[in-house]
C-alpha cells in the first residue's frame, strides 16, 4: 500500500516544486524595456527633472537607434540642459535620415534651427528655416523661430514681418498669439528707447503698438511718458486720466513714475477724481489705493487717506508690503516715534522689488513686457530682487513635444 503511495507524493511534489518555480519567476522583476523607460523619460520631464529624462532618453537611444522620436526629443532636451552643441550635432544626423517622414522631418529642422539660435549662429538658423519654408509654414513655430532669428541679427523689421505673415497665415488661435507677441515686443521696444533718451525711435515703435487691440493701456501710459518728456504736460495728464480710467490694472506698476509727471505739472488733483473711481473697482491694484493715499497725504488730507484704506479692510492684498509706500510717507514726518524706529529697522518690501519671467527665470529691475532671452511676451511678474544673488537662475523648461 506504502508503495502505491510514492507515485502521488512523487506528482505532487513535482506540482509544488513547479508553483513554487512560477511564484519565483513572477516575483523576479521584469527588464525594462526601452518603451518603458521612454514612458518614464516623459514623466520626468512633465516633472521637470530635465536631467534625468535626458539621462534616460539617452539609454533609450542607445537601445533602439532606428527610433525616431527618442532622439528627437534627446536632442531638445540637451539643448534645454545647456548642451545645445550636441543638440544641433544629434538633430543634424536626424536630419539626414532617408526614411525619416516629412512631417517629423520639418520637425526635426525647426529643433536644428532652435540649437543653432542657442548657439548664437542665427545665419545658419535662418538658413535652415529658408529650407523649411515650403513645408513649415503652417506653423506656428517656423514663425516663432524666424522672429528670434532676425532679432538675434538685430533686424527689426523682419522680425515684425515674421510676425505678421503668421498673423494671416495661421489659424486664428495661433495668429492671435502672434500679434499678441508683437504688441508686447513693440510697447517693450518704445520703453527702452525711451529710457536711452531716443524719443525719435520710441514714437515710432509707439506709432504701431496703438494700431493693435492687444497694447491697451500700455500705448496711453507711454504716451504719458512721451509727452512728459517732451515737457507737454497737458497731453500727459490726458493720457494718464484715459489710462486710468480705462485700464487700471496695466497702469498700477508705472503709478509711482506718474505721479512724478503729475506732481510736475501741477495737475495731479485733476487726476484724483479718477483714481478715486478706479479705486472703487473691486479689481484695483492695491498699488493704486497707496497712490492716492499718497496724494491725498500731499494735499494734506490724511482724513481721506485713512477712510479710503479703512474701506479696503478685510481684503487680504492689504498688506504691510502694499502699504510700504503710504507707511515711509508717514513715518518720514516722525522719525523719533517707536513705530517709525522700528520699521527702519525692517527689511523695505516696498521698494525692493524687481521683476522676474515666469518662462526662462530671467529678472529685471523694471517692468519689461517681452523677454529677451525666452521672446515671451507679458511673462514678467514682480519678484524680490533681494533673492537675486541666493537663487540659481531657473534653466527653460519646456513640455515633451507631442507629434
Amino acid at each position: 500500500m506504502a508503495g502505491g503511495l510514492w507515485p502521488w507524493l512523487l506528482g505532487f511534489l513535482v506540482i509544488a516544486l513547479g508553483a513554487f518555480a512560477l511564484w519565483l519567476a513572477l516575483r523576479r522583476p521584469r527588464a525594462q524595456t526601452a518603451v518603458d523607460l521612454h514612458e518614464q523619460a516623459v514623466e520626468r520631464w512633465l516633472a521637470g527633472d530635465l536631467n534625468g529624462a535626458r539621462d534616460l532618453l539617452s539609454e533609450v537611444v542607445r537601445r533602439e537607434p532606428a527610433r525616431s522620436q527618442p532622439y528627437l526629443q534627446l536632442g531638445i532636451l540637451l539643448r534645454l540642459t545647456g548642451q545645445p552643441g550636441r543638440a544641433a550635432a544629434l538633430h543634424r544626423n536626424l536630419a539626414v535620415r532617408e526614411d525619416l517622414p516629412p512631417g517629423r522631418r520639418v520637425v526635426v529642422g525647426l529643433e536644428l534651427a532652435a540649437d543653432l539660435l542657442a548657439l548664437s549662429r542665427s545665419d545658419e538658423a535662418e538658413e535652415v528655416l529658408s529650407q523649411l519654408s515650403p513645408l513649415a509654414d503652417d506653423q506656428l513655430r517656423w514663425y516663432e523661430l524666424r522672429f528670434a532669428a532676425a532679432l538675434a541679427q538685430q533686424k527689426n523689421e523682419a522680425a515684425l514681418a515674421a510676425l505678421r505673415e503668421g498673423e494671416r497665415k495661421l489659424v486664428a488661435e495661433h495668429a492671435a498669439l502672434l500679434q499678441s507677441r508683437r504688441a508686447a515686443w513693440l510697447c517693450d521696444r518704445t520703453l527702452l528707447e525711451m529710457r536711452a533718451g531716443n524719443v525719435d525711435a520710441a514714437g515710432k515703435w509707439l506709432h504701431q503698438a496703438a494700431k493693435l487691440p492687444e497694447a491697451g493701456g500700455r500705448v496711453l501710459l507711454l504716451r504719458a511718458l512721451l509727452a512728459a518728456a517732451a515737457q507737454d504736460e497737458a497731453k500727459a495728464v490726458a493720457a494718464v486720466a484715459e489710462g486710468l480710467a480705462r485700464f487700471p490694472a496695466e497702469m498700477a506698476p508705472f503709478v509711482h513714475l506718474l505721479e512724478g509727471v503729475l506732481l510736475d505739472a501741477g495737475r495731479f488733483t485733476m487726476v484724483i477724481p479718477i483714481l478715486e473711481n478706479a479705486c472703487r473697482d473691486a479689481q484695483a491694484p492695491p498699488s493704486l489705493w497707496m497712490a492716492l493715499a499718497r496724494l491725498y497725504e500731499k494735499l494734506d488730507r490724511r482724513d481721506d487717506a485713512l477712510r479710503l484704506l479703512a474701506g479696503k479692510r478685510g481684503d487680504p492684498r492689504l498688506t504691510p508690503d502694499a502699504a510700504a509706500s503710504y507707511l515711509r510717507l508717514l513715518t518720514s514726518e516722525h522719525p523719533q516715534a517707536a513705530f517709525s524706529k522700528v520699521w527702519n529697522l525692517l527689511g523695505d518690501p516696498g521698494m525692493v522689488r524687481g521683476y522676474r519671467c515666469g518662462q526662462c527665470g530671467r529678472r529685471e529691475e523694471e517692468v519689461r513686457w517681452f523677454c529677451p532671452t525666452c521672446l515671451a511676451a507679458d511673462s514678467f511678474a514682480p519678484a524680490p530682487l533681494a533673492a537675486r544673488a541666493a537663487a540659481a537662475e531657473a534653466g527653460p523648461l519646456a513640455t515633451p513635444p507631442r507629434y
